[in-house]
């Protein structure tokens, strides 16, 4: 991490000298925001918007940072195609929803903008895996029934019945999954480290 926040240092030092390899500049960026302040977000904020070509490592990177009221802040930049093209955004919401501090800033989000995301999207497959993302966050049986009543209620059935049975579907076999896992998790815990 000390060699990321290095190189992005030398980036905002002097951002028309990028010795970052392409390779790595979405896991080197996502590292510096992640230990970084607003500042670096807003650095990498401004790369973005000068930037003449399609960056989603940057966009991706953007959805690393630990502090939720920057990642609420550029959820909200997605209302506004002249911020975030609609192409983006899912990237966007993607990014944040992957980052452990943003996820419920997504799925609440989510619901409270759906209108506007889901009415204007002509991007389907990129909203099918957002809400596939979200699915996989959901850790309780009631947040499982939140998830599924929302599907339930906001989607058109006719044209994605089974895309919706599917990400529900598989959102309870995940979240089977995290139960057993922690079940014999917290059994080893208790067996093989002693209680003070």
């Amino acid at each position: 991490m000390d060699r990321a926040t290095d190189l992005y240092s030398q980036l905002m030092s002097n951002p028309a000298n990028n010795t970052i390899p392409n390779y790595a500049r979405r896991y080197i960026y996502c590292e510096a925001i992640k230990a970084g302040t607003e500042k670096e977000w807003n650095f990498a904020w401004t790369l973005y918007q000068n930037s003449s070509q399609d960056d989603e490592g940057l966009l991706s990177a953007m959805g690393c940072s630990r502090e939720p009221w920057i990642l609420s802040r550029y959820l909200h930049y997605t209302l506004d195609e002249l911020t975030v093209s609609q192409k983006h955004s899912y990237r966007v919401y993607q990014s944040v929803a992957e980052n452990p501090i943003g996820w419920p800033l997504v799925w609440n989000f989510l619901r409270a903008n759906w209108n506007s995301i889901n009415t204007n999207s002509t991007y389907h497959l990129e909203l099918i895996t957002l809400l596939q993302v979200v699915g996989e966050g959901l850790l309780t049986d009631f947040g499982l029934q939140e998830f599924k009543l929302f599907l339930n209620s906001t989607i058109d059935e006719g044209e994605w019945a089974d895309m919706v049975e599917q990400i529900i579907d598989l959102s309870q076999d995940l979240l089977n999954w995290k139960k057993k896992i922690h079940t014999e998790v917290h059994n080893w815990l208790s067996e093989y480290i002693p209680a003070d």
